[in-house]
């Protein structure tokens, strides 16, 4: 093939990703395929850049359009402290506009992908536990959809975040959701935290170094275990984790419950923010939860999920290291996995 040819084969494998990526954008956000004059319009607009350049201007246009704003924020939508209205999961909430357009544009409505599993295995579920709940985006459609009787139980670091989420309890007639202000980790401690102003994506890998300065909280931090591990609320059915590089923290302080309770487990795996925030390899995490005896499935944002099966610990380590890596390359951020122990 000479030159000019590759060119032209480059060029035309360049527009398709493009358009594929277009198209995503247009389902993820507006929740419909991509119209000819909008595929053109943007095809035109985007022509030449770099595919994760595409994906970021895709996003941005988008989000900004009156068509993904009638969808997510209803007209008279807003609310106090510059809140607004959003419908997630069937369920009407509270939300920063801010954070839920961002949150949108990189994972289509929020969480789409963990949500719908977890509405599923909510269904049959008495006790969930939510772990970096924020303002109840999963855990108040989760509980909306959980079996008569249960309890939805949150831990959330941000006394304001706190408030929101009960709130949105509130506003949706659920009297089911627990609400911890706290924090979950390996030890009982207290971590000064830098709370993050206009925005509820608070996390104690921002520890604040003066306890006197401005928009500092004292965030109490428990292990599982003293809360959950005997049974006083009952078996734990399923734990959801985000807490944005804290895994392994948490999951070593819930040793018992995962032993005892054996509970689906939803993880945000993302090696890179644990090496950063803890120092510890992403490989550690799956190996604890390998131990445990889980199995993985992979819930992949742009294909179907994958249940990896009854592999050896050290196989299941390197393929989902392998999946990690695939989804990071087509600019992702992280890999979200349900976790669970076969029945005997």
């Amino acid at each position: 093939m000479n030159k000019r040819m590759q060119r032209v084969t480059n060029w035309l494998g360049m527009q398709r990703q493009s358009a594929d990526v277009i198209d995503e954008g247009y389902r993820w956000l507006l929740g419909r395929p991509a119209d000819p004059a909008g595929m053109d319009w943007l095809c035109s607009r985007l022509q030449g850049l770099p595919i994760d350049q595409v994906r970021e201007q895709v996003r941005a246009i988008l989000t900004s359009s009156e068509e993904f704003a009638r969808r997510h924020f209803p007209i008279g939508s807003r609310g106090r402290d510059g809140l607004c209205t959003a419908r997630i999961g069937g369920v009407e909430l509270l939300v920063v506009r801010n954070d839920f357009t961002e949150v949108a544009g990189t994972m289509g409505q929020y969480e789409e992908n963990v949500l719908g599993s977890l509405l599923e295995d909510a269904a049959t579920a008495d006790v969930i536990v939510d772990i970096g709940a924020n303002i109840g985006l999963i855990a108040v459609p989760v509980a909306a959809a959980q079996r008569a009787g249960g309890r939805t139980y949150c831990l959330e670091i941000s006394q304001h975040n706190v408030k929101v989420l009960l709130e949105n309890a509130k506003r949706n007639k659920l009297d089911n959701i627990v609400a911890f202000p706290i924090g979950a980790s390996d030890s009982l401690e207290t971590t000064p935290m830098q709370v993050q102003p206009r925005t509820t994506l608070n996390t104690l890998s921002r520890v604040a170094g003066d306890l006197f300065a401005d928009r500092t909280e004292m965030v109490l931090s428990v292990p599982i275990d003293m809360i959950f591990a005997d049974g006083r609320f009952g078996a734990v059915d399923i734990v959801k984790i985000d807490t944005d590089g804290y895994e392994y923290r948490v999951l070593a302080g819930a040793r018992e419950v995962l032993r005892k309770h054996r509970p689906i487990v939803y993880l945000e795996y993302c090696p890179q923010l644990s090496m950063s925030v803890l120092g510890v390899p992403g490989e550690t995490i799956l190996k604890m939860l390998g131990d445990h005896g889980y199995q993985a499935t992979v819930l992949h944002r742009l294909k179907p999920i994958e249940p990896l099966g009854a592999l050896p610990v050290d196989e299941m380590i390197a393929k989902v290291t392998q999946l990690w890596q695939a989804d990071i390359d087509a600019g992702m951020s992280h890999l979200d996995i349900r976790w669970h122990i076969p029945p005997k």
